[in-house]
């Protein structure tokens, strides 16, 4: 039996292998909840594709110190819909994906209130596409990755920023959220 290993997976193992190192670590765990937009523009099956999405995640997450973490989430990247002119014919297609994500998260404190983080992971989705009426629907996991600015408004409380790509096989994502994140301290 052959095992084949895609480089995506190489990285969550590598992740949860060092798991036993920092679970002795000072830290916290934290929840927190975002919205925002993510954009496709890409050419999907021949077609020119650009449209927007309102979308939203959950996630959880244990920030063993100051600069690196673990976190795990759900997101929608929303429904995506455009209409396409093709031999004077309207084709319309739409397109959405969901499904969980895990990544390791290096954070750096920059000041009192004001914390800079960048993200790296797995992102493991469920889409749908419609073309001309014809459905496909596809599952796999693919690599994502991101930054952010957070700002603490309480002790516990902090407001979050993210800028991220997901590439959701040939399709780039890109996703802007602002949300809040619970730390418990």
């Amino acid at each position: 039996m052959k095992i084949s290993l895609k480089p995506r997976h190489a990285l969550a193992a590598i992740i949860i292998g060092g798991l036993p190192i920092v679970a002795v670590a000072d830290g916290h765990w934290y929840l927190g909840g975002a919205i925002g937009t993510a954009n496709i523009d890409e050419t999907i099956s021949g077609f020119g594709f650009n449209s927007d999405s309102t979308s939203y995640s959950f996630y959880g997450g244990r920030q063993f110190n100051d600069y690196f973490g673990l976190e795990a989430g759900y997101l929608d990247l929303g429904n995506f819909n455009e209409q396409v002119l093709m031999g004077g014919i309207i084709v319309p297609i739409s397109a959405d994906a969901d499904g969980f994500t895990f990544a390791a998260v290096g954070s750096v404190p920059a000041g009192e209130k004001f914390g800079l983080h960048a993200k790296i992971g797995s992102f493991f989705w469920d889409g749908a596409s419609q073309i001309a009426g014809v459905n496909n629907n596809v599952s796999d996991s693919n690599i994502f990755f991101g930054a952010g600015l957070s700002y603490s408004l309480t002790e516990n409380m902090s407001l979050r920023g993210d800028a991220v790509r997901y590439e959701i096989d040939d399709v780039n994502a890109d996703v802007y959220t602002i949300g809040f994140q619970v730390d418990f301290k």
